[in-house]
């Protein structure tokens, strides 16, 4: 495999080194080189006793020579056209190189011998460029290509340096070989040296200067020896071997001085790489500047050591440089090869630190830490030190699967500045007690290190302790010794599983505990003790059960990423969290010292102590997951409380003002005599907000509708909405400001209002105010839900005049007791609203209500008013009971007609005094309601009721209707009287127990009930429906009573009126004659009018003759028990047909005019004369009379007119004579009917009889004449 390194820069200095021993020769001090033969290019070459001179005339030239050695008194030069010149030379030789003398050139030369090449102490180079090489390169790619490819011919010959060659400014010098060796010194100002080890190795030059190298691995010996000085300023020194499969253990030995020194810009750079084999440095490696930042070391083979005096240094006079010892920064960088075993003696010493004016660099000593053979072995010395005058301290890695660094010394110390880092990376680690340290074992993978070695070490660095899993381990760190270290730098234990703390650890300086678990966490017996100044974190994740011990001062809880702590912690420290992430305390903590929040969200789901004081800073959240009592609060971050928790805070008794935000739907509760002032402008909770003591002052801006109890004193310092507002104490409302509440519960406020502000009521549920709260000179606004009282100074102080102070918008005002509102407190509709007064209470208000919307009356109790109200929306009486004297207590008068003025929804009105309702107001029932007349008084009303509901009249006083009124509900009078000068609905039944007087022709649905009925004269008053009515009370008047629809209307009052009574439908039923009026005194022929209807009498009496009948369409007349007679001797008249009803007997005894057929279906008609039956037809009529399941029953003798023709229907019919008496009859009786003759009296038949029916006798005689 191939390494190219492309090097970029002005100055560099590469040296790649081999195996190689080189042998010196002894030679003739004139020695020159022999037999040149130019190949390629011109050249004029001359030479003298010991001196040689190579003119070389074009710019490429190719010389071969038997011999090419130089005398320690010898001399050879070239002269170039150019310093971009080249001349390679070409040694044909058994025999190495020897060079003892001066070698000059003012370009490039090329030395190619493949027995060696030879630079003895004392030999002198100085060249533009030089290669000296075994290898061979290939002639006509030299000359057609910028590149310089070397490859191997199996040479067996070494390059060695031991005396001084140096290069131009910019100029190279690279030694290629199997086996290379420097013990010399080289010099490449500003330009670049190479010791390269290769089978293959091509160059790139650019203008003198190297560009870039390629390396192919090869199989043979290769040593790089480095014993004496390479000095190259502002350079790069690579030291590199590599191969494919070791024949011999490769190893680079460097006993002298590496420079890379510079003096105006940036350190040089330094490699020493042996890929499979080892590096052993006991001497010194500079990368240093003295102008700009340190340089940079590299040193990679599987075994490295740093020998007891070596240094390795990279400083700068600005920033230190950086030296990796068998690998990168947490192996990083996949190019710097992993050693596996790295070890740096005793009295061994690496330095990167700034001298000036800059940070620390870096250092690291890896073995691979995935490698069970990965040691890392350091009791050197390890500094990485902050620049004098200012800049930090570096970083410094130690790091190997394992690890042993009990011995180490280690400064990142920082003058001006944070002092930097120690990282400690091996598998498993525990910290342990001085003396206690494991060996460095090779198969170990639990390291110790003593907690003496890090207390030392914290001093000056900050350090980190890092594990990684694998092997036989989890990766685990374990602390069996207490640590104490009052430094300012940080400790960080960064475990790739579990930290175990069974020890203490404790920080009392200014220096922070840092704990990072990967899949584990922080548990163990050990108390993490944390003094003023000091700071704790822990990983993304972590949870950290130790016990934690604030002993003082400033402790800082600094989390990037969530952690929790759930252990206890104690002390009388401060809690201090900062970083973004959160930070969840779930122990029972009892620190006594404050908790400031200045980062990120502090959880709590444990408890805090109740003497530690809050302070939640700007942009932080202190996130409460559990009921909890703290000393204080304060600041300007945001408190979320979380649902069903509690937060309670003031016991310190001292002022607070809190800029910040609660959210959350938890609650917070003051305590305490001091004053907590809420300031913040986005609150967003709905929680409950508690004052137990002191003063709690809202100042800021609230969404999310909060709940207030307050049972202290509250003061509202701006306009804000409660979801609802209860408690025992004080509530100040000042000027120009309002506190809203309200949601679906139900509050009471038995504390005091004060001020002069506003009380608005929002919400569904029932604010109670019960104090005394005459202090509050403010408004009262009822929005939605309701406001309940028991007293006028429950809504305030009475004004002094008149004004607006209760405000019903779409709200209830709601009277828990009798009493009267102060008459100055008016009261404005600005919407729909509600009065309710509680069974048996009763509400008094004399004020003036107003405003353009509706008012309802609620509640079982009474409200009265007495004020000329001006409202002009509706009155709407849905329960209890409206008193007023006059038209204006109502409301407004309609200036036209109003339908809805008054809405009964099952409320009552009440009127104290007689008045008349204006007209204009259209009243409306929607279910029921109930209009209250006063004893002696009179409710006049001309407007029109409507509705489906239905109205009852109460009350011993009069309510006169004299409008049309279409309401289709019942009509109760209850009590008292019901005048209608108008009209009811023809759907309203009247349930009467009072008296119902009707002035005006009118019809009902149906009449019922035990009061009294007037109608007056010449007034008809229609009634019934297919429902039975009774109508027991007393009926007067000289109106009509005309009875309509199927069912049965009973009469059973002992009536007076002289009024008339029709039967159109159904049946008017009655017991006695006087259940229909007073006797008329003379006969009035239509004094019962039937007209398709039935007269039922349920009683055995004589109806008063005077009482005419007519019939005016087909009727009947029902007698309804066989023992029952009813008597009637007036007369009959009217042309249509009569039906005798029911089992007990109509006596007839009255000369009756009616025209129409007679039919006796039930009971039995008692005749004593023909015209009994009415008038006879004129000529025969079938069907003049119809027997179908009732009797003829003849009390005399008489003759039936024979045109009145009979007819027996399919129930057949009896003639029943009285004894003694003759039936006599000529007519035809017809039909299919059966006769029955029964009396003990004779029945003479002499018509052409057709029935076709049974005879039978069964009594008396049947004679017939015709048969």
């Amino acid at each position: 495999m191939k390494k190219i390194r492309h090097i970029a820069g002005a100055l560099r200095a590469i040296l790649l080194l081999g195996h190689t021993h080189a042998k010196a020769e002894n030679i003739d001090p004139n020695t020159l080189p022999k037999d040149p033969n130019v190949v390629n290019g011109d050249a004029t070459i001359s030479s003298s006793i010991n001196k040689l001179a190579i003119d070389q005339k074009t710019d490429k030239l190719s010389i071969n020579w038997s011999s090419f050695n130089i005398g320690k008194e010898a001399s050879v030069e070239f002269f170039q056209p150019s310093n971009n010149s080249v001349a390679v030379n070409r040694v044909n030789s058994s025999d190495p190189s020897y060079i003892y003398g001066d070698l000059k050139a003012n370009g490039q030369l090329i030395f190619i011998n493949p027995s060696g090449v030879l630079f003895k102490g004392g030999s002198k180079v100085d060249v533009g460029s030089m290669i000296a090489t075994t290898l061979n390169m290939n002639d006509d790619y030299f000359f057609n290509h910028d590149k310089y490819v070397f490859k191997d011919n199996n040479s067996i010959g070494k390059v060695v340096n031991a005396g001084n060659i140096s290069a131009q400014k910019g100029g190279t010098i690279a030694l290629i070989a199997r086996n290379v060796e420097n013990q010399g010194e080289i010099n490449t100002p500003d330009g670049s040296t190479a010791l390269i080890s290769g089978e293959s190795v091509t160059l790139t030059m650019t203008d003198n200067t190297l560009v870039n190298f390629e390396i192919n691995e090869n199989e043979l010996d290769k040593l790089i020896k480095e014993k004496n000085a390479i000095s190259t300023t502002n350079n790069e020194v690579f030291l590199t071997n590599k191969g494919k499969n070791d024949v011999l253990s490769a190893v680079i030995n460097n006993e002298g001085t590496i420079k890379a020194n510079s003096i105006t810009k940036k350190g040089g750079r330094i490699f020493l790489s042996s890929k499979k084999g080892k590096i052993k440095n006991s001497g010194t490696m500079m990368a240093n500047s003295s102008n700009l930042e340190g340089g940079y070391i590299e040193i990679t083979a599987d075994k490295i050591e740093i020998n007891k005096g070596s240094s390795l240094q990279a400083k700068g006079d600005t920033d230190g440089g950086k030296v990796l010892v068998g690998g990168s920064w947490q192996n990083s960088d996949p190019t710097v090869y992993q050693a596996k075993s790295t070890v740096i003696e005793e009295n061994a010493e690496i330095d990167v630190s700034s001298v000036n004016y800059g940070k620390g660099g870096e250092i690291v000593v890896w073995s691979d830490i995935h490698n069970k053979e990965g040691k890392t072995l350091v009791n050197g010395a390890l500094y990485a030190k902050g620049g004098e005058y200012a800049g930090s301290g570096g970083r410094i890695e130690t790091s190997g699967h394992s690890l042993e660094v009990d011995n180490i010394k280690v400064s990142t110390k920082s003058i001006n500045g944070r002092d930097g880092e120690w990282l400690l990376d091996p598998y498993n680690i525990e910290i342990v007690g001085s003396g206690s340290g494991a060996d460095y074992t090779a198969d170990e993978d639990d390291e110790q290190i003593s907690a003496s070695t890090l207390v030392t070490a914290l001093a000056s660095s900050n350090i980190t302790v890092r594990t990684d899993g694998g092997g036989s381990q989890d990766g685990d760190i374990r602390v069996s010794s207490a640590i104490s270290s009052s430094s300012s730098n940080d400790l960080t234990l960064d475990a790739d599983n579990d930290i175990i703390i069974n020890a203490s650890v404790s920080r009392t300086g200014s220096g922070g505990l840092v704990l990072t678990t990967g899949s584990g966490s922080v548990s163990g017996s050990g108390t993490i003790s944390l003094g003023g100044g000091s700071s704790i974190s822990s990983s993304s994740g972590a949870t950290v059960e130790n016990n934690i011990s604030l002993t003082s001062g400033d402790a800082t809880f600094n989390q990037s990423g969530t952690a929790t702590y759930s252990g206890v912690i104690s002390g009388s420290g401060n809690f201090i969290k900062s970083g973004s992430a959160t930070v969840t305390l779930s122990g029972a903590n009892t620190y006594t010292g404050d908790t400031t929040l200045n980062a990120g969200t502090l959880t709590v789901s444990g408890t805090l102590s109740d003497s530690t004081d809050v302070i939640v800073n700007s942009g932080t959240t202190y996130d409460v997951n559990t009921n909890d009592t703290i000393q204080s609060l304060t600041g300007a971050g945001t408190i979320d409380i979380a649902s069903a928790r509690t937060l309670t805070a003031g016991g310190d008794n001292g002022n607070e003002s809190i800029t910040g935000n609660f959210t959350g739907a938890g609650n917070f509760t003051k305590q305490g005599s001091g004053t907590y002032t809420l300031l913040g402008g986005s609150n967003s909770t709905s929680g409950l907000f508690t004052s137990s003591e002191g003063e709690l002052v809202f100042k800021g801006t609230f969404s999310g509708s909060p709940h207030l109890r307050n049972n202290a004193t509250f003061t509202l310092d701006n306009d804000i909405t409660f979801a609802s507002v209860e408690g025992s104490g004080t509530f100040s409302i000042p000027d120009t400001l309002t506190l809203t509440t309200g949601d679906n519960g139900n509050n009471e406020i038995t504390g005091t209002l004060s001020g002069n502000g506003t009380l608005v009521k929002q919400g569904n549920g029932t604010l109670t105010l019960s104090g005394t709260n005459s202090s509050f000179t403010g408004a009262i606004n009822i929005n939605v839900g309701t406001i309940a009282v028991s007293a006028s100074d429950n809504l305030g102080a009475t004004p002094g005049s008149a004004e607006t102070d209760i405000v019903l918008n779409g709200g209830a005002l709601r009277a828990t007791a009798a009493f009267t509102l102060g008459t100055n407190k008016s009261i404005s509709l600005t919407d729909d609203s509600t009065i309710n007064v509680d069974t048996d209470d009763i509400l008094t208000y004399g004020g003036v209500i107003s405003g353009s919307y509706g008012l309802t009356k609620s509640g079982a109790g009474t409200l009265v008013l007495t004020g000329n109200n001006s409202y002009t929306g509706s009155a709407t009486l849905s329960a209890g009971t409206l008193q007023v004297a006059s038209d204006a207590n109502i409301s407004g008068s309609p200036g036209s007609t109003d339908a809805d003025n008054i809405i009964f929804s099952g409320g009552t009105l009440y009127n104290s005094s007689s008045f008349t309702l204006d007209s204009n107001r259209g009243i409306t029932v929607n279910t029921s309601g109930t209009i209250n007349t006063n004893s002696t008084t009179t409710l006049s009303y001309g407007g029109v009721i409507a509705g489906s509901g239905a109205i009852t009249k109460s009350g011993d006083g009069t309510l006169a209707l004299s409008g049309a009124n279409t309401y289709t509900g019942d009509t109760t009078i209850s009590a008292g009287k019901l005048t209608v000068s108008g009209t009811l609905s023809d759907s309203t039944d009247v349930i009467n127990s009072g008296t119902y007087d009707v002035d005006a022709t009118d019809t009902i649905q149906s009449l019922d009930g035990t009061g009294n009925v007037e109608i007056a004269s010449s007034v008809d008053l229609t009634v019934g429906d297919s429902n039975d009515k009774t109508i027991s009370g007393v009926r007067s008047g000289a109106g009509n009573l005309i009875k309509q629809g199927s069912g049965i209307l009973t009469l059973s009052g002992s009536n007076t009126n002289t009024g008339k009574i029709g039967i159109s439908a159904g049946t008017v039923s009655i017991t006695a004659d006087n259940n229909l009026g007073a006797d008329p005194g003379s006969a009035v022929s239509d004094f019962i009018t039937l007209n398709g209807g039935t007269l039922k009498t349920t009683g055995e009496f004589t109806l008063d003759s005077d009482r005419g009948i007519t019939l005016q369409a087909a009727s009947s007349i029902e007698v309804e028990s066989s023992s029952n007679t009813l008597t009637y001797g007036g007369i009959i008249s009217g042309s249509a047909n009569l039906t005798k009803t029911g089992s007990g007997t109509l006596l007839l005894s009255g000369s009756n005019t009616y025209s129409g057929t007679t039919t006796i279906s039930g009971g039995k008609i008692s005749i004593s004369a023909d015209n009994n039956l009415g008038q006879a037809p004129a000529s025969a009529t079938t069907g003049s009379l119809v027997l179908n399941g009732g009797s003829l029953l003849s009390t005399s003798s008489i003759t039936l007119d024979s045109d009145r023709g009979v007819s027996l229907g399919a129930s057949g019919g009896t003639i029943e004579n009285a004894s003694t008496t003759t039936l006599t009859y000529g007519g035809i009786i017809a039909d299919s009917g059966a006769l029955t003759k029964t009396g003990a009296g004779t029945l003479l038949l002499s018509g052409a009889n057709t029935y076709s029916g049974d005879t039978t006798i069964s009594a008396g005689t049947l004679t017939v004449l015709v048969l």
